[in-house]
C-alpha cells in the first residue's frame, strides 16, 4: 500500500509541474503576440511617416500641384491618391494594403496647403497625417 501511495503522489507532482509549465507557456505566447503586434504597428507607422515626408517634399517641389506630386511619387497620372502594396511600393487600388491621400486645404494667396493622410486600405486606420504648405515652386 505504501508503494502505491508514493506512485500516486509522484503522478500528482508531475501533473502540478505540467500545469505550471502550461501556465508559463501561455503567458509567454501572450507576450510574444503582443510584441509581434507592437513591432508591426511601429514598422507601419515608421514607413507611413517616410512616405508622407516624401509626399510633402514632392508637394513643395511642385509648388503645390497635387496632380504633379502624385505622378512624381507613383509614376502614374495624378489623382490625389496613391496606393501601396505590403512592401510600400506603388500598386493598383485593388492590390493596395496602404493608401496615401492628398486633401487640398484652403490656400492663402501664394501659399498652397494640403493634408496628407496615410492609412491602411482594408480598415482605413489612419497611420499618419501631415499638413503641408508650399509656395512658389519650380517650373519644368
Amino acid at each position: 500500500m505504501n508503494r502505491r501511495s508514493k506512485a500516486s503522489l509522484f503522478l500528482l507532482e508531475q501533473l502540478i509541474v505540467i500545469l505550471v509549465f502550461a501556465l508559463c507557456a501561455a503567458a509567454c505566447v501572450r507576450v510574444f503576440v503582443f510584441s509581434y503586434t507592437t513591432a508591426n504597428n511601429t514598422r507601419d507607422t515608421s514607413n507611413a511617416l517616410l512616405i508622407a515626408e516624401s509626399a510633402a517634399e514632392a508637394f513643395k517641389f511642385t509648388g503645390g500641384d497635387i496632380g504633379r506630386t502624385t505622378s512624381i511619387l507613383s509614376g502614374a497620372a495624378g489623382s490625389g491618391e496613391i496606393h501601396y502594396d505590403g512592401d510600400w511600393k506603388p500598386s493598383a487600388k485593388s492590390e493596395a494594403v496602404y493608401s496615401l491621400v492628398f486633401s487640398q486645404l484652403e490656400n492663402d494667396g501664394t501659399v498652397k496647403k494640403c493634408k496628407v493622410n496615410v492609412s491602411r486600405a482594408e480598415d482605413d486606420e489612419l497611420l499618419i497625417t501631415l499638413d503641408i504648405a508650399a509656395g512658389g515652386g519650380r517650373s519644368e
